[in-house]
C-alpha cells in the first residue's frame, strides 16, 4: 500500500531523461578541452542520440526512463516538516524505534544493499560503505529520507529475491518494517486528504 501511494501521488515526478553511455568509448586518456566532431540524433521513439566520432568515438543514448526511487525520495521530501510533528505521537515514535532496534548493528544501523552483499564489511567504516552503495545508513533518524531510503533498500532486496522468508535476521527487520510503513501511510493518506478538503472548500 505504500508503494501504491507513492506511486499514485509523485509518479509524474518520476519519468526522467536518464542517460546511457555505449560500451565502444575511445576517450581514455583525454585532458582539458579539445575540438570534437560528431552528431546529434532526434529519434521518432523520443530518444536522443549523440555520437561522437572525434577525437574517439563515444556513443550516448538519452531516453525516458521511470526512476522508481524518486517517488520514495518525493515522499519524503513532501512529508519531513509533517514527520517531525508525528514523532511527537507514541505510536510513531514506537515504531520508528523498533524498526531502528531491528537494523542496529555494532557500527550504526543500516540495511545491507544484498546486491553488494560480498562487499560488506560488518567491522568497517559506515562512511566509506554507504559513499560505495554498500549501505544504506540511517545517521539522523528524525530524517524521514533516511528512513525512507532504508525501506527502500529493503524492497528492492525482498524484490529482487535476495530476502527469503525464514531466515531469522531478514524476518525480523521485515516485520519491524511493517508498523512504521502504516504509521507513515496513515497519516500521510490523512494529511493528503485534509489538504483535498480544504483545497475543495476554498
Amino acid at each position: 500500500m505504500f508503494n501504491a501511494f507513492c506511486y499514485a501521488q509523485f509518479a509524474a515526478m518520476a519519468s526522467r531523461r536518464r542517460p546511457d553511455l555505449g560500451e565502444d568509448c575511445g576517450l581514455a586518456g583525454l585532458e582539458g578541452q579539445v575540438p570534437a566532431e560528431g552528431t546529434l540524433e532526434l529519434r521518432p521513439d523520443g530518444r536522443v542520440r549523440l555520437l561522437i566520432k572525434k577525437p574517439g568515438r563515444i556513443q550516448i543514448d538519452i531516453r525516458d526512463r521511470y526512476t522508481e526511487d524518486i517517488v520514495f525520495t518525493q515522499f519524503a521530501l513532501q512529508y519531513q516538516s509533517s514527520f517531525r510533528s508525528w514523532l511527537e505521537e507514541a505510536p510513531l515514535r514506537e515504531a520508528r524505534d523498533g524498526f531502528l532496534a531491528a537494523l542496529k548493528r555494532p557500527i550504526g544501523y543500516y540495511v545491507v544493499n544484498m546486491l553488494r552483499a560480498a562487499e560488506h564489511d560488518p567491522d568497517g567504516s559506515i562512511e566509506e560503505m554507504a559513499k560505495k552503495n554498500i549501505v544504506v545508513a540511517i545517521e539522523d533518524p528524525s530524517l524521514l529520507k533516511e528512513l525512507v531510503d532504508a525501506l527502500y533498500q529493503m524492497r528492492c532486496n525482498v524484490f529482487h529475491g535476495e530476502k527469503v522468508p525464514s531466515d531469522l535476521n531478514d524476518d525480523r527487520i521485515v516485520t519491524a518494517a511493517r508498523p512504521l510503513l502504516v504509521e507513515l501511510l496513515q497519516r500521510a493518506v490523512s494529511q493528503t486528504a485534509q489538504s483535498g478538503t480544504r483545497a475543495d472548500a476554498q
